[in-house]
């Protein structure tokens, strides 16, 4: 929690900050979504709305690679999923409780990193 509260920090302080009605529409759904993740209190729904939660968060990312790629990593993504193949790996348990998420950041990640690349030789090459 420590390093993603300095992130936070240090992108609000160094950062270029612009929200867009996007951005504002996409965090409110979130917050909506961990809000009924704590009213149902259910492993299953816990699961089903993190992954939820966690989409909806990374819409905006999607929105930004597409739009800018060259201001994303794909390497960062590209590592984030190979961390995941190795979570989904680890697992001792294969069920639709502890999988559903594991997966989910395997094929997020995959796809961010296959937009940003995609994307920065489409816009060069367009450019």
């Amino acid at each position: 929690m420590l390093e993603t509260l300095s992130v936070v920090m240090l992108g609000l302080r160094h950062g270029y900050v612009k929200y867009t009605w996007f951005d504002i529409g996409c965090q409110l759904a979130a917050v909506v979504g961990i809000i009924l993740w704590q009213i149902c209190n259910s492993p299953a729904i816990g699961v089903v709305a993190a992954v939820t939660i966690d989409f909806i968060g990374a819409l905006p990312t999607f929105r930004h690679a597409w739009l800018e790629p060259g201001e994303e990593t794909w390497l960062t993504y590209g590592l984030s999923c190979l961390g995941s193949v190795f979570a989904l790996g680890a697992l001792t348990d294969y069920n639709w409780i502890s999988m559903p998420y594991a997966v989910y950041l395997v094929v997020v990640n995959a796809l961010l990193s296959a937009l940003i690349i995609i994307r920065a030789r489409t816009k060069t090459v367009v450019s």
